[in-house]
């Protein structure tokens, strides 16, 4: 009997999954035929920062995407660097990627209390929206946006009491 024969009964099923994975499985999922929007671009952005464990939300995905200078960072130790480092709305996106390749570049405020106001950390990825990295370098926010910085807030002055310089005498 034909069903008998392991190798006849195997060969409906291997035709099948072989099938499956020349549609499924056999290339990368094409870029966009037309390069993203800006708000497409935001949108991107801003996924990516939550997604990765930069917010104050947890990080979502399993293997987290490396910065441009740390590729080889344990997981947990990405996300104790990373945790609640940025703010998850963008405050600019500008057209331009990686070294003023096409692209987009978005800009997030840094999370708390930062030394300086006037930096930010950017994004960037090609024009179909692919190849989001978080550049290690920080970002000028006045170029990203036209609002202004938030108020510097000094973590501890360092200038003497004006009491103990009025208790000496004169």
């Amino acid at each position: 009997m034909i069903f008998k024969d392991p190798s006849v009964r195997l060969r409906p099923f291997l035709c099948t999954l072989l099938a499956a994975c020349l549609v499924g499985c056999g290339e990368k999922q094409a870029a966009s035929p037309k390069p993203i929007t800006r708000a497409q671009a935001i949108a991107l952005a801003e996924r990516y920062v939550r997604e990765n464990g930069y917010t104050d939300q947890p990080a979502v995905k399993e293997r987290l995407d490396p910065e441009s200078f740390n590729w080889n960072l344990p997981r947990e130790q990405a996300m104790q660097m990373r945790a609640n480092t940025l703010k998850g709305k963008a405050i600019g996106a500008q057209a331009g990627g990686r070294n003023s390749e096409p692209g987009w570049g978005v800009a997030f405020d840094y999370a708390g209390n930062i030394s300086d106001p006037s930096i930010c950390r950017v994004v960037t990825m090609d024009p179909y929206g692919q190849g989001l990295v978080m550049q290690h370098q920080d970002g000028r926010r006045s170029y990203w946006v036209d609002a202004p910085a938030p108020p510097y807030k000094p973590l501890r002055a360092l200038e003497p009491k004006a009491s103990a310089a009025a208790s000496q005498p004169s």
